[in-house]
């Protein structure tokens, strides 16, 4: 199954750093790589998915919580923008949050309709793990398209595709 999402990518032009490089060389023409280990050794430091995943949700405007942080990064990290976006839309990433409907938790799993307890649905991995593959479901009944399977998601909210369209684009950034 394919997801299509349409959102404008603008790569990363490499050239300002490389510019900066070349003039630290020129101006400092005594320095060689002895006298400068990190010219040396530059090496990127690999990023934990726990941490990728507590930048993410900072850059959403909250607080990475540890909870909320390893619920996210146990999911596939190519899903990570939709499913924090929906988190965020049905519950303001409260791991707790109930509604008058029968939705609880972070993904606002109905556990009147798929007949769960509340203390499963309260524990943020199994419930992002759980709304994730209802998720699949809708998109496999919607043959990929998301803003139909959004709108069964959501039980038909109005705006409900814009709301989380619009975060997954402000985290794409």
């Amino acid at each position: 199954m394919e997801i299509i999402i349409e959102i404008e990518e603008k790569p990363i032009n490499p050239r300002p750093f490389l510019n900066i490089l070349l003039v630290l060389l020129l101006v400092f023409p005594f320095l060689n790589s002895s006298s400068v280990p990190l010219l040396q050794d530059l090496h990127l430091k690999e990023i934990s998915r726990t941490e990728k995943a507590a930048f993410l949700i900072e850059k959403a405007g909250y607080t990475p919580r540890k909870e909320i942080v390893e619920a996210l990064a146990g999911q596939p990290e190519e899903e990570w923008n939709l499913l924090l976006a929906i988190a965020i839309v049905e519950s303001g990433l409260n791991p707790k949050a109930h509604s008058d409907a029968g939705a609880v938790g972070l993904m606002q799993i109905n556990r009147k309709v798929w007949k769960l307890p509340v203390r499963f649905l309260e524990n943020p991995a199994l419930n992002m793990q759980l709304g994730r593959a209802i998720l699949h479901h809708y998109l496999n009944i919607c043959n990929g398209n998301l803003r139909c399977a959004l709108r069964r998601y959501s039980g038909g909210a109005e705006g409900y595709y814009e709301k989380v369209l619009k975060i997954m684009k402000r985290l794409e950034r």
